[in-house]
């Protein structure tokens, strides 16, 4: 009998800041609060395959709030455990231009902004790993990506 063998999957979260220094958060939908114990997140999902990170964040972009990236810089690079799944999350904060607009209401119930003193409990473990890194400074002034080759 072979045996599977089970790989983290690549992701990006998406802190999006305004131009007053707000973070952006979704309130979770019920599917990903685990039983209440989650109700904040940051937008972003999986990374797909081929797909070079600043592409991911663009259609994570789109997909989920329907804004356009202005500027992004790399935070944080993290391993996440919920929901028994296994992520390598790489988080980017990201200025947007456009109005954020719920396009996954099965996902999110909600976008409010916050200023960094006020960040709320209760966030998804990926959003938390991924704000702490930014409130320590932990901030790129580039987006650190190679070119593509080819």
């Amino acid at each position: 009998m072979a045996h599977e063998i089970r790989r983290p999957i690549a992701a990006v979260d998406l802190l999006i800041e305004d131009s007053d220094g707000r973070i952006l958060l979704g309130r979770l939908a019920a599917q990903w609060s685990e039983d209440g114990a989650y109700e904040w997140g940051l937008p972003g999902r999986e990374v797909a395959f081929g797909e070079d990170l600043l592409a991911a964040v663009d259609r994570n972009l789109d997909e989920e709030l329907g804004v356009a990236r202005v500027s992004a810089r790399a935070v944080c690079v993290n391993s996440n455990f919920a929901l028994g799944n296994h992520y390598i999350t790489v988080g980017v904060v990201v200025s947007v231009k456009g109005e954020i607009a719920n396009r996954k209401p099965t996902d999110w119930t909600a976008w409010e902004w916050f200023a960094p003193a006020r960040i709320p409990d209760r966030l998804f473990p990926a959003a938390g790993k991924t704000l702490s890194a930014y409130l320590q400074g932990c901030v790129s002034r580039d987006f650190p990506v190679a070119p593509s080759a080819g």
